[in-house]
């Protein structure tokens, strides 16, 4: 972020790029000043075994067999809400996916207990209805431990929330950002009060 020179940027990720962002946002010399997580994968131990044991990356190897015809219209027919364009650009991508990526899933993952405790900033997190990663407990368990989070859980979105439900997305995003715009006006508006003041 120094690098970029961005001065207190707002971070969105989704799935891995939710755990990268709570990561980021703890090590960070620069601190954000929000965080968005979409359907982090902040998951237990045993969902963390259970999901390495399903051999995500040898189903991603047999599905590379499929014709491009034939993954497209598998996408499809399990993700009927994603327009047929979306299903195009995602087959790419999946061809494009190394084995490697899935290295990710070999436990331990990051412990998402220490990385919502030390997100110091206001925070969103959006998760699909139905298929999310991110189990129920640990939805209790982001409210209990960081009640100023918001937590939002979308209709008619799985995990891939940003594609199964993009406009909705977006306007949770939009609002959470106009309440931190409001937040630093009125902290601006205090700040100038107490210089003002004798």
């Amino acid at each position: 972020m120094r690098a970029l020179t961005l001065a207190s940027p707002v971070l969105v990720g989704h799935s891995m790029g939710g755990v990268t962002v709570a990561l980021v946002a703890r090590r960070a010399r620069v601190a954000p000043s929000g965080v968005v997580l979409v359907d982090p994968t902040f998951l237990t131990p045993a969902r963390q075994r259970e999901v390495h044991e399903g051999d995500a990356a040898a189903r991603h190897a047999a599905s590379l067999r499929l014709t491009d015809d034939e993954g497209i219209a598998d996408l499809r027919a399990r993700h009927s809400r994603r327009t047929e364009e979306l299903a195009r650009l995602l087959w790419r991508a999946r061809r494009a996916t190394r084995p490697v990526a899935f290295d990710v899933l070999v436990p331990p993952a990051p412990d998402h207990h220490e990385l919502v405790s030390a997100l110091g900033v206001p925070s969103l997190v959006v998760v699909g209805e139905d298929e999310s990663v991110v189990e129920a407990a640990v939805l209790d368990e982001i409210r209990r431990v960081r009640p100023e989070t918001r937590v939002e859980v979308v209709a008619g979105a799985g995990h891939g929330v940003p594609f199964d439900r993009p406009g909705r997305l977006a306007a949770l995003v939009r609002d959470f950002l106009a309440a931190l715009d409001e937040t630093r006006a009125a902290a601006a508006q205090s700040e100038a009060i107490i210089q003002r003041t004798p």
